[in-house]
């Protein structure tokens, strides 16, 4: 019987959402992908950071920085050509006092239902196949030194194409290395990541001797095992926040050139001809409060990550920048925190690999408990911050723009005229001079269409909205003028509408700052703040090559009122 099958679909997707989309890629490549907010936001690298959210992905040996009980869900929807395939990570750890820390995984990235067809019947027969793919890790860790820690983790992977499947274990080890340099800032992460053996594949083929026949043969297929080096340091902490860097490469370890070197163990030895031209680079950098005193038992706490991640020529053509934001409180022994994370911006534009479009966004949600403050323990968590007080402002101002708002072929026909802000912000102040800012804000930027044609001139009016999230050290500089006071931190800018992309919205990172000052007329409580701010929002620049980086300046001028806890 003369057929050949394919999937239209689930060919396409097994090509393009492939996280960074190599020849290079072997089975169970979904087991690569960013599962925390922090190490996608850190550039997709997360070997040397020093929490255990993505251990699983990079170093299994991160698994000793859990402190606590910690469940999580990482949720990455996958937008790609208006669809949406959802890849969902949930993980948990916790520590066994004296033995070690454990986790287990559960991954799985999901594809829906497509239609089945033949040559004959191009369009199908009504008939669908499920095509997913999932794994299942368990893995341990714990210190073998007070600088050297270990880990491991073994994981079974299958994936359902739908006329093939295969499941297979894989391998994963690493290690964590903190010396005693600068009182442990400096973190050195090294993992080999689901090393296994080739999976054997009956594929059939159409046989050349008569094309009336098929035949099956069984051909052997490399797993996407990695091998992941970093460094981390913490230039500033403080008993409030840290500033963390890190920077790291990831390599595919397979050659599918020859036969010998289709297990992982092997490509060790032998995939390194290419090197680094088949390496991905990755920059992070992570501004992390400390949980903070509210009161009553409840804290919160803020996180910003910004990076890049960079693959080499032989993997793909993109260089992408990515950011996160984190946001988390806590009762007691319990902690809730909800982040979102994704790339920003494509330095290289469009490239063959199809990658999916923006917004390219995440999100993650997580439950922690600190089982060792339940039962009256000694807990390695440190106790919230304690607060000299906490000023929450409502505002509103007007704001002056300039520069790239939008693309710039365009802006001969678009201007972003001025337009009114409104926010809501939270200073938390752990002494009269220092204060950490939490601040939500939207405003509608007109977006003005002229242009003109034979005989007059069309003008159309649009809104785009945006809403921002920022994060900022304040800090007043003067002891005769205590009033006053500068601050600046990182934000995300979500705008909506910007144009045709599906969905129909967009993440933009920004920079924030201002200068103002708080006055107690009526009462030492309620207290007003007249304002300075500055907004710098990254947008992409296209050009005849590829988009480049620039930015909307934006000036504004506000008044807030606030009541002091």
């Amino acid at each position: 019987m003369r057929f050949k099958r394919f999937f239209t679909f689930s060919i396409l997707f097994l090509f393009i959402t492939a996280s960074r989309l190599s020849a290079q890629n072997g089975y169970y490549d979904f087991t690569n992908y960013a599962g925390s907010t922090s190490s996608y936001g850190m550039g997709e690298e997360g070997v040397a950071l020093r929490n255990s959210q993505d251990a699983f992905t990079y170093n299994p040996a991160n698994l000793t920085f859990s402190d606590k009980i910690r469940i999580s869900l990482f949720h990455n929807p996958f937008q790609i050509m208006g669809y949406s395939f959802p890849l969902n990570n949930v993980n948990a750890a916790f520590r066994i006092k004296g033995i070690g820390t454990f986790g287990l995984q559960y991954l799985r990235h999901e594809f829906g239902e497509v239609a089945y067809a033949t040559t004959d019947n191009p369009d199908g027969n009504g008939t669908k196949v499920h095509i997913y793919n999932y794994s299942l890790a368990l893995g341990y860790a714990g210190e073998i030194s007070d600088e050297l820690s270990m880990g491991l983790v073994l994981k079974y992977g299958y994936e359902n194409w739908g006329s093939s499947s295969k499941g297979s274990m894989l391998f994963s080890g690493g290690l964590n290395y903190q010396p005693e340099v600068f009182n442990k800032r400096i973190n050195l992460g090294l993992s080999l990541m689901n090393m296994g053996a080739p999976v054997k594949i009956r594929s059939p083929y159409l046989n050349p001797a008569n094309r009336n026949e098929t035949i099956w043969i069984d051909k052997d297929y490399p797993v996407s095992s990695m091998i992941h080096l970093a460094v981390s340091a913490v230039p500033l902490e403080t008993d409030y926040l840290s500033t963390s860097m890190q920077i790291g490469f990831g390599k595919y370890l397979i050659n599918n050139g020859s036969d010998d070197s289709k297990s992982s163990f092997s490509a060790l030895f032998n995939d390194w001809k290419d090197f680094p031209r088949d390496a991905s680079l990755s920059t992070g950098l992570a501004f992390e409060w400390k949980p903070l005193d509210l009161g009553n038992g409840f804290s919160f706490y803020q996180n910003f990550y910004l990076g890049t991640t960079s693959p080499g020529p032989e993997l793909s053509m993109y260089n992408s920048f990515t950011h996160g934001a984190e946001m988390g409180i806590g009762y007691k022994e319990f902690s809730f925190s909800a982040g979102y994370s994704g790339r920003w911006h494509n330095a290289q534009g469009f490239n063959m690999y199809f990658p999916p479009e923006f917004p390219w966004e995440t999100f993650q949600f997580s439950l922690e408990w600190d089982i060792n403050k339940h039962f009256n323990r000694e807990s390695q968590s440190k106790a919230p911050v304690a607060l000299k007080n906490i000023l929450v402002s409502f505002g509103s101002g007007y704001n002056f723009r300039t520069g790239h708002l939008v693309p710039s072929e365009l802006e001969q026909f678009c201007k972003s005229r001025n337009g009114i802000a409104y926010s809501i912000e939270s200073a938390f102040y752990l002494d009269k001079n220092n204060a950490l800012v939490a601040a939500l804000y939207y405003t509608q930027i007109p977006v003005v269409v002229e242009y003109q044609l034979e005989y007059w001139k069309y003008t159309s009016k649009n809104d785009l909205e945006t809403f921002g999230i920022y994060s900022a050290y304040r800090y007043h500089p003067l002891d005769a003028f205590p009033t006053l006071y500068i601050q600046g931190g990182p934000g995300i800018v979500r705008i909506n509408p910007v144009g045709p992309s599906i969905p129909n919205y967009q993440y933009q990172a920004s920079l924030n700052m201002a200068t103002g000052a708080n006055l107690d007329f009526f009462s030492n409580n309620i207290i007003i703040s007249p304002e300075l701010n500055y907004q710098l929002m990254f947008v992409p620049i296209n050009t005849s090559t590829a988009p480049r980086l620039g930015g909307e300046n934006q000036i504004g001028l506000a008044v807030k009122i606030g009541y002091r806890f």
